[in-house]
């Protein structure tokens, strides 16, 4: 019995000295992004394909910055920046998926020189159904514009208040050679 006492005390005396230097590993429930790219050179068109899962406990979308993803096709491989390096966007569209995120949220897309080359028309989505926005170069005049990619794009999602919620952004880009369809 003296030598389960002892045990127990050398036990206990080393939990009380180590438990001060000890960290648990901590679960963050962090948001993600995921990116896959679609090279059409029958049709002269490029997607970008940008999946954002909400935090788990927060709610909040991780920004999306082009420069930090990979993008690999068949005739393609690095930076999702520059694999849409000069060519002109015409089009995004906002698949929600489950959960489904809150309606009524805002996706600003900027450029590098942060402005939002989709003109304010991402504000205030329903995630109801699937969305389809085309850039827009003057909101007061209604005009419309594909923007070139001339440097590196940013996406972020507000406004959201649904944990783990799931939306897909299809990026859809032509050629220079094609601009004017």
């Amino acid at each position: 019995m003296k030598t389960l006492t002892r045990i127990a005390v050398l036990v206990l005396s080393l939990i009380i000295a180590v438990a001060p230097f000890y960290n648990p590993p901590v679960a963050l429930a962090v948001g993600s992004n995921s990116v896959v790219c679609e090279d059409i050179p029958s049709s002269g068109e490029r997607n970008v394909v940008v999946r954002m899962i909400a935090d788990a406990s927060a709610a909040t979308y991780v920004s999306f910055v082009d420069t930090s993803y990979a993008c690999v096709t068949a005739n393609y491989s690095g930076t999702v920046s520059e694999f849409i390096q000069g060519w002109y966007l015409y089009g995004v569209q906002m698949i929600p998926q489950t959960p489904t995120p809150t309606t009524g949220i805002i996706i600003t897309d900027k450029d590098q020189y942060g402005m939002d080359i989709m003109g304010g028309k991402m504000t205030s989505i329903s995630t109801a159904s699937v969305v389809d926005v085309t850039p827009m170069l003057d909101t007061v005049n209604s005009l419309y514009r594909y923007p070139k990619i001339r440097g590196p794009m940013s996406t972020a999602i507000t406004g959201n208040s649904v944990n783990s919620a799931v939306i897909s952004l299809v990026y859809r880009y032509i050629t220079p050679v094609d601009w004017r369809h």
